[in-house]
């Protein structure tokens, strides 16, 4: 299921303005990570400074899962899953 990252359990950690850290283990950040330890359905960001992964409130992924305490049916939220829906997500 896809969804917005400001409804993910994972988008969390240290805001910079308006954007924070995904923490889904196959977002991986690090030179210390290769594209295997991604796999087919992750991210490798070779940042070595230990920011390297913001996303917006808006961006989503296939890896969301609800933070139980964030509103889901907003209209981005329901517009990102029908386009996730239509893609088969």
């Amino acid at each position: 299921m896809c969804g917005p990252c400001k409804n993910c359990k994972h988008w969390t950690g240290t805001e910079h303005e308006h954007m924070r850290t995904c923490k889904h283990p196959k977002m991986l950040i690090g030179y210390h990570n290769s594209a295997e330890d991604a796999g087919n359905d992750g991210a490798l960001i070779e940042g070595d400074e230990g920011w390297g992964w913001f996303t917006a409130p808006e961006f989503g992924c296939i890896h969301f899962e609800q933070n139980p305490r964030a509103y889901l049916w907003s209209a981005a939220s329901i517009k990102l899953q029908r386009n996730c829906y239509a893609r088969g997500d």
